[in-house]
């Protein structure tokens, strides 16, 4: 949670200086203008649909927002009470949106098209896996369901369509595997299981089928890794990982995670805070943009396009 209360220190400061400068600059007249309610606070993860339309959880407001992926128009708001702090979110093999509810300790469940809230995904939460500050959660081809435990130090797998606690996986925590505050996670060409594993700067691999610990695929620190959250391979075959302490996208080799270069390089485009990053059709990357409330959108050469969504 330290960084949670990183994030929200450094949110505070620059609102302070937001309020501020334009009470100086105007001379202290207080007129103002209304404005519609800000709903993307603390964007976390990012996924799109089939329709290539756009999911973003907006983690300071416990929603997840939906928006046009050709127009950026924000299209609906997912909310329910259990939602707190929402963090990564997938589509399922039954089609619905599956939502890590961080601070509701749970694995939640939406209807796409509807937004109908369908409840807590099986025995993914706490009191029944002792699921405690989840973060990453993803999808093996078989259709089981991989959630990270922050609080434990663990990946825990869920069988997909009774939502029965399976236990955790293979050799993924923190004595099998060096596991420490695990948050994004993918499964790769091979099926292996790359976890972004923040507490040690490093991308860890383990075997898709078995849970075995196959090492390091990314190094601590190469290219200069502080933070890793989100991870995601794009289309040409490579590892995309956001640093969120240096405030950039780093590209890995997808084969051998050997370091290729910076692709987004230091707040490029105004990035402050990297989360969760994500690929559309066209190829284009879309990243979360922690501290400035947005998502930000980059070509297939690293250069800034457009902000997509604040």
């Amino acid at each position: 949670m330290f960084r949670q209360r990183l994030k929200l220190i450094s949110r505070l400061f620059l609102s302070f200086l937001f309020i501020l400068v334009p009470l100086i600059n105007s001379n202290f007249l207080f007129a103002q203008v209304s404005t519609p309610e800000k709903q993307l606070i603390g964007p976390q993860g990012l996924v799109f649909d089939k329709n290539e339309d756009l999911y973003v959880s907006s983690g300071y407001k416990d929603q997840v927002l939906k928006y046009s992926g050709s127009t950026g128009e924000l299209l609906h708001i997912y909310r329910t009470g259990s939602l707190i702090l929402p963090q990564a979110l997938a589509f399922g093999p039954d089609g619905n949106l599956y939502v890590i509810s961080n601070a509701g300790n749970a694995v939640l469940m939406f209807a796409p098209d509807s937004g109908q809230f369908l409840g807590t995904f099986g025995e993914a939460n706490k009191k029944d896996s002792a699921l405690r500050f989840p973060n990453g959660l993803a999808f093996d081809k078989f259709g089981k369901l991989y959630v990270g435990n922050e609080s434990l130090n663990q990946i825990q797998r869920y069988d997909s369509l009774t939502g029965q606690y399976l236990g955790v996986f293979g050799n993924a925590d923190e004595r099998g595997s060096g596991l420490k505050l695990p948050r994004y996670m993918v499964f790769g060409p091979t099926g292996d299981l790359l976890v972004s594993n923040y507490g040690t700067n490093q991308i860890l691999i383990f075997d898709g089928t078995t849970g075995d610990y196959l090492g390091e695929f990314v190094e601590s620190g190469a290219g200069g890794l502080r933070g890793p959250e989100g991870i995601v391979f794009g289309p040409d075959g490579n590892l995309y990982v956001s640093s969120e302490l240096t405030h950039e996208i780093l590209r890995f080799d997808g084969n051998t995670g050997e370091f290729i270069d910076e692709f987004v390089k230091a707040t490029n485009g105004g990035l402050i805070f990297p989360e969760g990053i994500t690929f559309n059709g066209d190829g284009d990357l879309f990243v979360s943009s922690g501290l400035t409330d947005q998502i930000l959108r980059y070509d297939q050469a690293g250069n800034f396009i457009e902000i997509f969504a604040s």
